[in-house]
């Protein structure tokens, strides 16, 4: 992702977009935070949630529940997060709701210096 910062825009306006689609009053919560080498983006939504029989198909490309939906974003964003060493993953929020985490490794410094000047 690093390589390719566009998808990580892609993925994290995916994400808000579902959010902002799942029927909710509410504005998704966004949250950034560091987690054991990791950095987790993650969006919140009070939508109706993903029913049980869907939530093995969430990323499966082209599987949709939307009249208009196509089905390739969530697939997309798995991809291009694993395509960085990363992952993408939902759960339920408590109260109600989706969850989705965007997670990266975190590059220290030092080895992001070293690949912007060439060493």
């Amino acid at each position: 992702m690093a390589q390719d910062p566009d998808r990580l825009v892609q993925t994290l306006d995916n994400l808000i977009a579902n959010a902002l689609e799942s029927g909710s009053a509410e504005r998704p919560r966004l949250s950034l935070e560091v987690r054991q080498g990791s950095a987790v983006f993650a969006v919140a939504d009070r939508g109706g949630g993903v029913a049980g029989e869907h939530r093995s198909s969430l990323f499966t490309p082209f599987f949709t529940t939307k009249p208009k939906g196509s089905g390739i974003g969530l697939a997309l964003s798995k991809r291009f997060m694993e395509l960085a060493g990363g992952s993408l993953s939902y759960s339920e929020r408590q109260g109600g709701g989706s969850v989705f985490a965007a997670t990266l490794p975190v590059v220290p410094e030092a080895e992001t210096r070293e690949a912007r000047d060439g060493r």
